[in-house]
């Protein structure tokens, strides 16, 4: 009787250091859950255990977004802007696509197994609508190398652009708790979908459609 509680005692010890495990990963989880809605303010995701603190502003400044308060990243709102690095160290601004064509703003990296089981949709969808959808892939460099990433976006044929996250302001600003995190963006500029955690390949197709279809409907 006395070995059996120590064996009970012993397991309830491990589920504890993984829950706890589980419970500071914060902002690295991987989720296979889609569309939870998007943290409310004051409650974005820590950072990963142990990394450096960002270097960038946490939100966009309100003369970033043409006077006013930075708005949220939910569904129904007009997306945030945001700055991330390109592979060569350039600045790309999300401003330069918003409201100009539909966005298609994707949080992952290359070790989550939920990113990589909906990256073939991603490649799909891309051959299919990358001349009507700017795709904005952004990495978490935290959680990644440049040579792993390459090597993976290559063995799934991926061959448009990315981007890398370098400060964690972008994923701040839209509150990325899970990965991979899709925000699917309407032409003139309305976030119309969001999921946090893996999609369905049905799911995602049909938001794909939905914002392609705010192209042909303003003209764009």
């Amino acid at each position: 009787m006395v070995g059996r509680a120590l064996r009970v005692k012993g397991l309830r010890v491990v589920f504890v250091f993984f829950l706890l495990l589980a419970v500071l990963g914060g902002g690295g989880g991987c989720g296979a859950r889609t569309a939870s809605p998007a943290p409310s303010p004051g409650n974005s995701p820590s950072a990963p255990s142990g990394s450096a603190a960002p270097s960038a502003p946490s939100t966009p400044r309100p003369s970033d977004q043409g006077g006013g308060e930075a708005p949220q990243p939910v569904e129904g709102a007009r997306a945030p802007q945001v700055t991330v690095a390109t592979p060569d160290g350039e600045s790309f601004s999300l401003q330069d696509v918003l409201g100009k064509k539909p966005v298609f703003l994707h949080f992952f990296y290359s070790r989550c197994p939920y990113c990589r089981e909906e990256m073939g949709e991603i490649v799909s969808a891309y051959r299919t609508y990358r001349d009507q959808i700017a795709f904005v892939l952004v990495d978490a460099p935290d959680h990644d190398s440049p040579d792993r990433l390459r090597e993976f976006l290559a063995s799934v044929g991926y061959d448009g652009p990315y981007y890398l996250d370098l400060s964690r302001g972008a994923r701040q600003v839209y509150r990325v708790g899970l990965f991979p995190t899709s925000v699917f963006i309407a032409a003139d500029g309305t976030i119309v979908r969001r999921a946090d955690g893996a999609m369905f390949s049905q799911e995602m197709a049909k938001a794909f459609q939905a914002i392609a279809q705010t192209a042909s409907a303003s003209g764009r």
